[in-house]
C-alpha cells in the first residue's frame, strides 16, 4: 500500500489583525502561494481560511467537525498555519498559542492552545500528516505533543522512502523555537532593495 486515497490540506493565513494585535505584511501571501502550488502540482483538497474567516469558532469547527467527518485512514493532511504565535510560561513548559483573527489582545481564552490543536489533530486517522507552524514560538508545539519528534536523516535511500509512504508517519515543521520570534519579512531600504518581498522569509 503505497498511494494515498485524498491529499488534502487545511490552510490559514492571517494579515489582518486587530483588536490591538498588529497585522502581518506577508502571512496571507504566503497561504495563498502554498494553496497554489497544493492545487495546481499536487492535486490537493484544500480548505482555505484567510483573514477575517480565520476566527477562533471557525478554526475549532474545522478541528472538531469538519477535518474528522472528512479525514480518512488512507488520506494525506497538510496543516499549514501562517499567523501571530506567543508562548506563556506553563507548568509543563511553554504554553503555545496560536492566535487567530478575532483574538483579544492579552486574552488568552480567545487563542487556539497548541496544545488543543495537537489533540484534535492526533485523533485524525490519516496515514500521513504533516503540520507547518510559520508564527512566533512555534517550537512551543514540541510541550505539547506526546509523540516523540525525531530529526529527518540527510540521505533517505529508496527502501526506507518506501517504508515512510507506506507506514503511517506524524511530522511538523515550525519556523521558530519556543523562544525565538519568526520574522514577518526583511528590513530593507526600498530605494536600494528595489522589490518589496510578497512573501516571508519561512517561504523562502
Amino acid at each position: 500500500m503505497s498511494e494515498f486515497s485524498r491529499n488534502m490540506a487545511f490552510v490559514i493565513g492571517i494579515n489582518n489583525y486587530t483588536n490591538g494585535i498588529s497585522p502581518l505584511q506577508n502571512a496571507e501571501n504566503d497561504a495563498k502561494q502554498l494553496v497554489e502550488l497544493l492545487r495546481k502540482q499536487h492535486g490537493y483538497q484544500v480548505w482555505v481560511c484567510l483573514n477575517e474567516l480565520a476566527t477562533l469558532k471557525n478554526l475549532n469547527r474545522f478541528l472538531d467537525k469538519i477535518l474528522p467527518e472528512q479525514v480518512g485512514e488512507n488520506d494525506r493532511l497538510l496543516f499549514y498555519f501562517a499567523g501571530h504565535g506567543i508562548a506563556l510560561n506553563g507548568d509543563d513548559g511553554p504554553a503555545g498559542y496560536l492566535i487567530p483573527q478575532d483574538a483579544q489582545l492579552n486574552a488568552t481564552q480567545t487563542y487556539l492552545p497548541m496544545a488543543k490543536l495537537q489533540e484534535s489533530l492526533e485523533k485524525l486517522p490519516c496515514r500521513h500528516f504533516l503540520g507547518i507552524l510559520d508564527c512566533c514560538f512555534a517550537g512551543a508545539f514540541r510541550w505539547s505533543s506526546t509523540r516523540d519528534l525525531l530529526t529527518a536523516p540527510e540521505v533517505i535511500h529508496k527502501e526506507r522512502y518506501d517504508r515512510f509512504i507506506t507506514d503511517p508517519a506524524w511530522q511538523v515543521i515550525t519556523s521558530a523555537a519556543y523562544d525565538q520570534k519568526a520574522l514577518d519579512a526583511f528590513n530593507f531600504n526600498p530605494h536600494s532593495a528595489g522589490v518589496i518581498p510578497k512573501s516571508g522569509i519561512f517561504k523562502r
